[in-house]
């Protein structure tokens, strides 16, 4: 999840200079990102009148966005874990790289290899669910929960899964940064710095406000039955 917005200017990921947009070289917004999003349930309910089947509560695994703008941002500073589909990847493929990318971990039980996203089912408009296809192979579990509109105009394509337990944030992708801004210095910041299980509630007020259609859509999915 190399940084996307204008607020960090020119940054670097992997010796590749990116642009205030995070493309190489383009100033253009990223059309695509994908991106997971585990669920859990937990008994006593989530205190948002949601909860889960049978009163349990539904809890949300989310990362906190690194580096210096986002160090002191509690609300609002936390994100699906995702980034951006390299060309010719498919959306599952790039969710299930930037899931390993960010947490320093793969997808438990996610497997390995490409190509697990054959057969994918319509997109979604934001904020809907789109059919809740189930994935086989790499990402066995998997479901695709929709495609959403974020305020920059780019479209972040969100799978579920339901998984008790995830390990901790271990190492992860780091970004390069000149800070302070005309300084001349460059650092390196994590793109996440802390990871974190948020009842559905809470995750409301944590969770950048681009994003908030997604808990809508799992609350949906879930009443479906998912």
């Amino acid at each position: 999840m190399a940084r996307t917005d204008a607020l960090y200017g020119s940054v670097t990921r992997n010796g590749v200079v990116l642009n205030h947009l995070g493309r190489a070289g383009r100033a253009e917004v990223p059309e695509r990102s994908a991106g997971i999003l585990p669920y859990r349930r937990r008994g006593g309910g989530d205190g948002d009148g949601i909860g889960g089947i049978g009163g349990i509560g539904v809890e949300v695994f989310l990362g906190h966005m690194g580096g210096p703008y986002w160090a002191k941002k509690d609300a609002r500073g936390w994100s699906v874990v995702k980034g951006l589909v390299e060309e010719g990847e498919s959306e599952l493929d790039a969710a299930l790289r930037e899931f390993e990318e960010e947490t320093g971990h793969p997808l438990p039980g996610a497997g390995a290899g490409a190509g697990a996203s054959a057969g994918a089912g319509s997109v979604a408009g934001a904020g809907s669910v789109a059919g809740a296809d189930a994935w086989s192979g790499a990402g066995a579990g998997l479901q695709r929960l929709g495609e959403f509109r974020q305020p920059s105009g780019k479209r972040v394509t969100v799978f579920v899964v339901e998984i008790d337990e995830l390990p901790p944030l271990e190492g992860g992708s780091v970004f390069e940064l000149e800070w302070p801004p005309r300084s001349g210095r460059m650092q390196s910041f994590p793109e996440i710095d802390r990871l974190e299980w948020f009842t559905l509630e809470v995750a409301a007020e944590k969770l950048v406000a681009g994003q908030l259609p997604v808990l809508d859509a799992l609350r949906e999915h879930l009443a479906a039955g998912g």
